[in-house]
């Protein structure tokens, strides 16, 4: 940037500087969130490949990496520490997104087949991302972090990764029918589920942890307690009050916006401030939000217009902290993922759901929609390089889109061979 400015005849230093690359990512930022309302990109969207890139933030991800402190350097670290406080908010919106998903009548309503599928999926996760871990412990992590504490977090950062998985069905092709309808319907459903165990189990890991006076990192499960108590109690406090000003406001799209605004930037804000998770402080507001009386459809439609900028934001911000993993152990951990997820993910689907296999679609393309990544694990990744940061976890969040990118080339590659074979 600074030969660009030079080219020009600009001469700007300091925090003169700074500011101008602050506003030139913000400005990057927004371009890229109203491009998707224009009309060729728009119908692009629509495509198979298109959903598929636009549903993982993979473009914008590569957008964030390219003018990174590690691609062309328009925003440098610097720049990166100072858009933290953005992140926060950023990610403390996600967790109301999903917390507005956890309605107690909607719960009630999910059928047992769906349980099933969820709770086995996330046991197959969760072993899946210990014997990740115990492999970095013993081949990637450096002697100081082979301990306990990295352990746990790199276990539940991968947890993270691993449940769940995509919900969108578009790039699947999954076409018309009853059978298919009701698939994706449960794709859709467990893909939620997963996001909400996620947010309340893996985003909150480095509350955790604390740092000792030489610098290495301990468990520390008095300090998690204390912090989600502090964040609990408050989040709890501003849903109450969320609520009793939106039924003030009376559906105002403007009010509406200002008021979810404040209280995720508060509940944000008091998380990063004890060690906690935003995403987790947000999703907290968001499900007393949503089982509180009072109409959520003001909130559901701002929610349904801010999702394209946010996920769009946080994931230019995510490429900017992502590092290239520099082992080649990293490597093959995020590349056996991809396989296991290839492996196991359908396996399991077809086995929970076997017994509805009459009402469903168990050949089509949409056996593949468990390979593909959650987007919610970048997020979980980003969370836990502003709150602690290092080089250590850019290149596990660099691992976690490795295995997510090569997640969903492998399902769109599945996709494509599978094509001919239903059509005949």
């Amino acid at each position: 940037m600074n030969a660009l400015l030079e080219s020009l005849g600009i001469q700007l230093q300091g925090d003169a500087l700074l500011a101008l690359r602050l506003v030139a990512a913000l400005a990057a930022i927004y371009a890229l969130s109203i491009a998707g309302q224009v009309g060729f990109i728009r119908a692009m969207q629509r495509t198979p490949v298109g959903s598929a890139l636009s549903a993982g933030g993979w473009v914008a991800l590569a957008v964030g990496a390219a003018v990174g402190p590690r691609g062309m350097g328009l925003l440098n670290a610097e720049v990166v520490d100072m858009a933290k406080p953005i992140m926060v908010v950023l990610l403390a919106w996600i967790g109301l997104i999903i917390g507005l998903q956890a309605r107690r009548a909607i719960l009630q309503r999910i059928p047992a087949v769906l349980w099933k599928w969820s709770l086995s999926d996330a046991a197959v996760s969760l072993a899946l991302a210990i014997a990740a871990a115990a492999g970095l412990r013993l081949y990637w992590f450096d002697p100081h972090q082979a301990s306990a504490a990295w352990t746990t977090l790199t276990a539940l950062a991968l947890f993270g990764a691993l449940v769940g998985w995509s919900p969108e069905t578009r790039s699947l092709g999954a076409g018309l029918g009853a059978a298919k309808s009701r698939t994706a319907t449960l794709v859709h459903a467990g893909g939620g589920m997963a996001a909400i165990a996620a947010a309340f189990l893996s985003a909150p890991a480095i509350a955790l942890l604390v740092r000792n006076a030489d610098g290495s990192l301990a468990l520390a499960p008095q300090s998690f307690v204390t912090a989600l108590f502090i964040s609990c109690a408050f989040g709890l406090f501003l849903a109450v009050g969320a609520r009793v000003l939106l039924r003030q406001a009376g559906g105002d799209e403007a009010t509406t916006w200002l008021i979810l605004l404040a209280t995720v930037a508060l509940a944000g804000g008091v998380a990063a401030t004890t060690g906690f998770s935003p995403i987790t402080a947000g999703a907290i507001c968001g499900l007393t939000m949503a089982n509180l009386r009072g109409e959520l459809r003001p909130i559901e439609r701002v929610i349904a217009q801010s999702e394209p900028a946010v996920s769009t934001a946080l994931f230019v911000l995510a490429g900017t902290l992502v590092r290239t993993p520099d082992s080649s152990w990293a490597w093959g951990v995020a590349l056996a993922l991809v396989g296991a997820r290839a492996l196991l993910k359908p396996a399991c689907m077809a086995a929970c759901l076997s017994d509805q296999q009459q009402h469903l679609d168990l050949r089509g393309p949409l056996l593949a929609a468990p390979m593909r990544q959650s987007a919610l694990a970048v997020a979980i990744g980003v969370t836990l390089c502003i709150e602690e940061g290092g080089q250590f976890l850019g290149e596990l969040l660099g691992l976690v889109v490795i295995a997510g990118a090569g997640s969903s080339l492998l399902a769109m590659g599945v996709v494509v061979l599978a094509r001919p074979r239903l059509a005949t």
